[in-house]
């Protein structure tokens, strides 16, 4: 078994052992070096033994999630994992999740591991959201609700990628500088019809109002078209948009 163990196709088949291979330490030790994920057939206080766990997240940090005990709340242990695989921060201990050492080292290795973070400190916190957000944009999806209506977070989001409007704030989703910022920096199999799904409502319907007229005339892109909106606190005869009361210079006199 020690033999077979250790080789990492077969690394697994620990599930197949014996109960009292699989209380090994040795044999245990050599199946989650070649495989984290080995932890979870051994036996229940090898599950909690830290240095097998921690030779476990070495090869894999989702093996954290197979830990028992203390183990998830071992400040190294977690750190090594997260450096391998910042996802498992799910698995850690809540006084890790709130570590920001371990929490930004998690965000580093996977900018998604933003949504398991439990920071209480403000700071650190805004620190790691414009971390993650710069790294990949749509991780602003897991920034708390106050940091998603924070302009200067998401224009670090949008000039990642455009398709991080989606998840601002309906208050930022109105506001044409950043939907400008979001024009500039749409992925090519985006475009204008992704964009007009996660404007806000009614401003859909208006931007495509323009896009359908616009292109019997001037060829704009869209960000230039969105450059063109002009706010007004009245109705204008023919070329006003209602929903939110703006009109565009293009279509007047």
């Amino acid at each position: 078994w020690l033999a077979a163990v250790g080789q990492k196709p077969l690394a697994l088949a620990l599930r197949h052992a014996p109960p009292r291979f699989r209380r090994d330490r040795d044999i245990v030790l050599e199946a989650v070096r070649s495989n984290g994920f080995a932890l979870r057939y051994a036996s229940d206080p090898l599950r909690r033994d830290p240095d097998v766990v921690l030779e476990a997240v070495q090869n894999n940090g989702f093996a954290l999630g197979h830990a028992m005990g203390n183990c998830t709340q071992d400040r190294y242990i977690v750190l090594v994992a997260v450096q391998q695989n910042g996802m498992a921060l799910q698995f850690a201990d809540e006084a890790c999740r709130n570590d920001a050492s371990v929490v930004e080292a998690a965000v580093r290795q996977d900018p998604n591991a933003l949504q398991y973070q439990q920071l209480a400190d403000e700071g650190e916190r805004r620190r790691v959201v414009e971390r993650a957000v710069a790294n990949d944009g749509v991780t602003l999806q897991w920034a708390p609700p106050h940091l998603r209506d924070d302009a200067a977070i998401a224009e670090l989001a949008l000039q990642q990628t455009g398709t991080a409007l989606r998840f601002a704030s309906e208050r930022l989703r109105h506001d044409i500088s950043l939907m400008i910022l979001a024009c500039e920096h749409l992925p090519d199999e985006a475009g204008i019809p992704f964009l007009l799904q996660i404007l806000s409502p009614g401003l859909s319907e208006d931007v495509e109002l323009w896009w359908i007229l616009n292109g019997e005339g001037e060829e704009a892109t869209f960000a230039e078209a969105l450059a063109q909106i002009a706010w007004v606190p009245l109705e204008m005869e023919d070329h006003t948009f209602p929903a939110l009361g703006f009109f565009y210079r293009y279509f007047l006199p």
